[in-house]
């Protein structure tokens, strides 16, 4: 595992599972994580997320990038999970 800022790519290649968790919350900022992603070029992603408002816009920049996003939901007698917060699978 290595922690990356936004913007930053470095020549790794072979990522198969990006784990990112509360990414988004400045609109100026999603440019940068986007092109991070795209140049790590995982097989798949796992974003969890509180929502704040601006999630929208990111994942209409994911899908203008070429992913695809699932909302993974909570087994409904999770009394547990917090509604304010989101898991998606993007790939």
């Amino acid at each position: 595992a290595i922690e990356l800022d936004r913007g930053d790519a470095p020549a790794i290649s072979g990522i198969n599972t990006v784990i990112m968790s509360d990414c988004v919350y400045l609109r100026e900022a999603c440019p940068l994580l986007l092109e991070t992603l795209n140049a790590l070029a995982p097989d798949q992603i796992i974003w969890a997320q509180e929502m704040r408002g601006i999630e929208e816009d990111f994942k209409e920049l994911l899908r203008d990038s070429g992913w695809s996003i699932h909302e993974v939901r909570p087994p409904a007698e999770n009394d547990y999970a917090c509604e304010d917060i989101c898991v998606f699978q993007i790939f």
